[in-house]
């Protein structure tokens, strides 16, 4: 059974059925009993995709573009953003573009075209791999309402949600200081992402306010995606007869969790010999062992943020563009 089948039974519109499933407030009682009462009947189930062939301009479906499925991050933002979206009686789609990411033109044809395909009614870009110089000027191109999580500061024409990245740093270094570390080492997940340069800013210009050394040599390029890319990175440097600094600030839990592995492996003990913090506080960092010290990051309210603004855009799209920060905790365990 399908809308007209329904709306020939019920003697009302295509329409009118529409309506009687996306805005019943709109609809007549008697009628939408009436419609109901058929589609209970015959123990119909709408399908998401058919609502835009029945009531153009609206389909109730919102995509979320995401990196990758390996990073527990990007799934603690579908979360928040779902809880959200369903309370409006809108479904979220998470579309993965990793295959994409290292044919710039091709991803941007990908995001292009899914902004303007016709069975969603907005986007939630995520990553700020979407922000660099190959994406920024295709963004006005995509005809869609969109907010972007994690994206480019200096972007301002862009609805957007940001993590206040400096006071993690500002925490990260004032813990430090407490528990008599000076020697500090970084490892990231790549200088082509947007978000690894951000942070590093934020690592050398907060420095001095707290009289900590971290040399050139001390900071680190592995993967953010992938626990054994940073294992064997640490691994190969605890083989290496250099001097290492005392604590590694890890620009994510993957890879905190990548580098603990390696130093236990080595027979080395943590914190005592090596400290280390992490960043995102993702699901499994507490039961790691050491349970990992790392700067929180409020993912699922990022994600519950970005759906509250594109809501807010889809029914007022001339509102002036958004930018809230919010604010990271340092969570204390036993790595640091």
């Amino acid at each position: 059974m399908n809308i007209k089948d329904i709306a020939r039974k019920a003697g009302v519109s295509t329409a009118t059925v529409s309506r009687a499933l996306n805005n019943p407030e709109k609809v007549k009682k008697d009628t939408l009993e009436r419609v109901m009462h058929v589609i209970d009947d015959n123990q119909y189930s709408l399908n998401p995709y058919a609502r835009n062939l029945a009531s153009p301009g609206r389909t109730n479906n919102i995509v979320m573009v995401i990196p990758n499925l390996v990073n527990p991050f990007f799934f603690e933002l579908i979360k928040g953003a779902e809880s959200v979206l369903s309370e409006y009686g809108y479904y979220l789609h998470a579309h993965n573009i990793n295959q994409h990411l290292d044919n710039p033109k091709k991803l941007t044809a990908v995001i292009e075209n899914l902004g303007n395909e016709g069975f969603f009614d907005g986007l939630i870009l995520t990553g700020s791999i979407f922000l660099n110089r190959h994406f920024l000027p295709q963004i006005p191109k995509i005809n869609k309402p969109m907010v972007a999580i994690d994206p480019n500061p200096s972007n301002n024409e862009l609805d957007s949600v940001l993590v206040d990245e400096r006071t993690g740093i500002w925490l990260t270094y004032e813990h430090l200081k407490k528990k008599g570390y000076n020697r500090i080492g970084v490892i990231h997940g790549g200088y082509h992402i947007e978000l690894t340069n951000r942070k590093l800013d934020h690592i050398h210009s907060l420095l001095n306010d707290f009289d900590l050394t971290i040399k050139d040599e001390w900071i680190y390029e592995t993967s953010y995606d992938t626990i054994e890319h940073s294992y064997r990175m640490m691994d190969r440097l605890l083989q290496s007869g250099n001097t290492l600094p005392e604590v590694f600030l890890c620009l994510n839990d993957l890879i905190a969790i990548g580098v603990c592995r390696a130093i236990l492996d080595r027979g080395h003990q943590i914190p005592k010999d090596f400290a280390v913090i992490g960043s995102d506080d993702i699901s499994f960092s507490k039961y790691f062992n050491p349970s990992l010290t790392t700067i929180k990051v409020p993912t699922e309210d990022l994600g519950k943020t970005a759906a509250r603004i594109l809501l807010n855009k889809l029914t007022n799209p001339n509102l002036p563009p958004q930018r809230i920060y919010l604010p990271p905790t340092l969570i204390v365990r036993e790595s640091c």
